[in-house]
C-alpha cells in the first residue's frame, strides 16, 4: 500500500520531495523485504520522484536497481524501468543509449502482449531522430508505425501519429503531405 501511496503523493499530489521522504522509510528496512515485485517497485518509485526532481542520475541508477531487483515474474515491470531508463538517457542527450533503451522495453512490451506501451516505445525512438534532424528517417519510420497499428486495428494512437507526421513533412517544407495528414 505504501508503494501505491508514494506514487499518488509523487505524481498527482506534486509532492515528490514527501514521497521521498517515505520511500527512505521503506529503504531502511529494505533488506527485510523478500518479494521481488516490492524490492523492485521500491527503486522504480524513488526513481521516478529522483526524475521529477531533476536529479537524473539518481533516477537512472535507481531504475537500475530495480531492473536488477524485480524477479523473472515481474517481467512487466522490468519493461517500464527499461523505458522509465530511456527517458532519462533522452533527458540527459544521451540518445544512443535510449534508443537502446526504448528497443529494449519495446521487445519486452511485444512479448508481453502489451501492444500500447510497444507502440510508444516505437514512437519514442522516432521522436529521436526527429529531435536531431533525421526528418526523412522520421517520416520512414513513422509511416511504417502507422502501418503496423493499422494491420492489428490498433486505432488509439493514429491521430497522435498522423499529427506527428504532419509536423515532420512540415519540416521538409511539405505542405501538400503535412495536409494529407491531418
Amino acid at each position: 500500500k505504501a508503494i501505491k501511496a508514494i506514487y499518488t503523493i509523487n505524481t498527482s499530489l506534486t509532492q515528490p520531495n514527501r514521497a521521498l521522504k517515505l520511500i527512505n522509510l521503506i529503504e531502511n528496512n529494505i533488506s527485510n523485504i523478500k518479494d521481488s515485485f516490492l524490492l523492485g517497485s521500491t527503486y522504480l518509485k524513488k526513481g521516478g520522484i529522483f526524475f521529477n526532481l531533476n536529479n537524473l542520475e539518481k533516477a537512472l541508477n535507481n531504475y537500475q536497481l530495480a531492473i536488477d531487483n524485480f524477479g523473472k515474474k515481474d517481467s512487466i515491470h522490468i519493461a517500464d524501468a527499461i523505458y522509465f531508463s530511456g527517458q532519462v538517457n533522452f533527458e540527459l542527450s544521451n540518445h544512443i543509449k535510449a534508443i537502446e533503451n526504448y528497443t529494449l522495453a519495446s521487445k519486452y512490451y511485444e512479448n508481453l502482449g502489451d501492444n500500447e506501451y510497444m507502440f510508444q516505445t516505437k514512437e519514442s525512438i522516432i521522436s529521436i531522430y526527429g529531435t536531431n534532424g533525421f526528418n526523412k528517417k522520421t517520416i520512414e519510420e513513422r509511416e511504417k508505425l502507422i502501418e503496423e497499428v493499422l494491420a492489428i486495428n490498433f486505432t488509439k494512437p493514429l491521430g497522435t501519429y498522423y499529427y506527428n507526421l504532419s509536423l515532420s513533412y512540415k519540416k521538409l517544407n511539405n505542405l501538400i503531405k503535412e495536409k494529407e495528414c491531418l
